[in-house]
């Protein structure tokens, strides 16, 4: 088996800087050396200063889906009954009953004033309010009296422009109430629409923090889709490096560990936030029949 150097990568590293039509093989391809798509290197300094490899695009630096209308899709439920509205202003949207819950899917944070209603609506602290249209925020859970805020990454593969695709997911959870703020119009979540559609599976009947977990572990399904992906193209490369030992190879390499390791950083914060929602008691939000579920969550994390 070949071997390689420090060196080898120092070189690497100075000759992909020096290269602006350099490219590099995405992460969802074959690794025959005649037959692997390529893609341009990012020229985006955002993504650049944070590291981000070459097959990991950051929606948030994408202008494409900021131009498309914001879309705010509600959902009323309870065991015997289910409403699914688009409302046209935020203001329309009306009040939720004791005895259902209300999940409103916001998706894109483009439009200030729409997420500034959203909040006075629903009385969102101005600062979290911020917080959601902040798009580099860090994961991270905040508790409040009787609410609890999360921010996460969602991590998933396009299939269509073989690329791996970063969004910021926000979470507001309170008394009988989630809202979800997505970044962009791809929706993961459909599964779990159909489901209450459909009034399949456990969520409607049961309270709302049954499909935050629900929805949560939606989340953790893309990742390990993601992980996957790298799985393989590590055993093909693996494989390869049975053979030969090219420059093509040495930049995946080099691609694919800062990939894991940014995925590490994203889903290690998650995991210990599972593990702090199990223990969560100051809003009583997370109940206990739920807590199995985010343990079997916490697991798979």
């Amino acid at each position: 088996m070949p071997s390689f150097h420090c060196k080898d990568l120092v070189a690497l590293r100075r000759h992909r800087v020096q290269s602006s039509a350099n490219v590099v093989p995405t992460i969802f391809d074959n690794t025959t050396e005649h037959s692997t798509p390529k893609i341009k290197l990012s020229k985006n300094r955002r993504t650049t200063l944070i590291g981000l490899p070459s097959t990991l695009i950051n929606i948030s630096d994408q202008d494409l889906h900021k131009s498309q209308r914001v879309q705010v899709t509600v959902f009323f439920y309870n065991e015997e009954t289910f409403q699914e509205v688009c409302y046209q202003s935020i203001e329309d949207i009306r009040e939720v009953r004791n005895d259902e819950c209300l999940w409103i899917d916001v998706t894109g944070i483009h439009d200030h004033d729409l997420i500034v209603r959203l909040g006075q609506r629903f009385n969102i602290h101005p600062l979290v309010v911020a917080d959601i249209e902040t798009t580099e925020q860090r994961t991270k859970l905040d508790v409040f009296e009787d609410t609890l805020f999360l921010v996460g990454k969602m991590i998933y593969p396009d299939g269509i422009q073989q690329i791996t695709q970063i969004e910021q997911i926000s979470f507001y959870l309170k008394e009988n109430i989630l809202i979800t703020f997505q970044e962009k119009p791809k929706d993961i979540f459909e599964p779990i629409k159909n489901r209450i559609r459909q009034n399949k599976g456990r969520i409607r009947r049961c309270k709302i923090d049954y499909l935050f977990y629900s929805v949560v572990d939606r989340i953790v399904e893309q990742y390990m889709d993601v992980l996957d992906i790298i799985g393989t193209k590590v055993e093909a490369i693996d494989h390869q490096l049975m053979q030969t030992l090219s420059r093509d190879t040495l930049e995946t390499i080099y691609d694919l560990k800062r990939e894991m390791l940014y995925f590490r950083r994203s889903i290690s914060p998650l995991k210990e936030i599972i593990n702090k929602l199990q223990k969560e008691e100051e809003t009583q939000i997370i109940q206990e029949s739920t807590n199995i579920y985010l343990k079997d969550l916490y697991d798979h994390v």
